[in-house]
C-alpha cells in the first residue's frame, strides 16, 4: 500500500496456529473421507464422499493461500493520513481504498472478535483473528475510532 505519510501498516491474514490447526483438521477430515471413499459400496455414497472431500480440499487451499498472503506481506491494512486501505476479503489480496471523508461509522461487536468498517462503497469486516495478534487489533480499532471522531469533527459532528 506504501501510502505516503501512512501512520501505521498491519499484516492481514490468518495467524499462524489457527491456520496449522484449520489445515490439520482439514487434512484428518479429507483422509478421513478418502477411507470412506475406499470403502464404499455404493456410487451414492461414492459421489457424497467425494463432493465432502473436494470441499474440505478447497478449504485448505484457501487456507495455504491466506497464510501465503500473510508471510509474503501482501495482505495488509493500511491507515494512512488522508485514507485507509482495507482488505475486501479474508484470502484474497483485493483492496478496498477509504478516504476518510466517506466512513460512515466503526463498529466493535460486543465480544470484541471482530471491527465492521462502513464506508460510502460498502461495509468491511476485520476479524481480530486475521490480525497478528490481540493487541494489533486493540491499536487498530483505536485508529479507526480516533479517525472516525476526526471525521465527524472536521464535518461539524453529523
Amino acid at each position: 500500500m506504501g501510502e505516503a505519510g501512512s501512520e501505521r501498516t498491519f499484516v492481514y491474514g490468518l495467524r499462524g496456529a489457527i491456520a496449522r490447526t484449520a489445515l490439520a483438521i482439514f487434512a484428518v477430515g479429507t483422509a478421513f473421507d478418502v477411507w470412506q471413499l475406499v470403502r464404499a459400496k455404493h456410487d451414492s455414497s461414492r459421489i457424497v464422499l467425494g463432493v465432502g472431500m473436494a470441499v474440505m480440499l478447497a478449504f485448505s487451499v484457501n487456507i495455504v493461500i491466506s497464510t501465503l498472503g500473510r508471510r509474503s506481506g501482501k495482505n495488509r491494512i493500511a491507515i494512512g493520513a488522508h485514507a485507509m486501505h482495507l482488505p475486501t476479503g479474508r484470502m484474497t489480496n483485493p483492496v478496498a481504498v477509504v478516504l476518510y471523508e466517506h466512513l460512515a461509522s466503526v463498529t466493535l461487536v460486543p465480544a470484541r472478535t471482530k471491527v465492521f468498517v462502513t464506508h460510502a462503497g460498502g461495509r468491511v469486516g476485520l476479524p481480530r483473528s486475521m490480525l497478528g495478534s490481540d493487541a494489533e487489533f486493540e491499536e487498530l480499532c483505536a485508529l479507526l475510532f480516533r479517525k472516525l471522531a476526526e471525521v465527524r469533527a472536521s464535518s461539524g459532528g453529523q
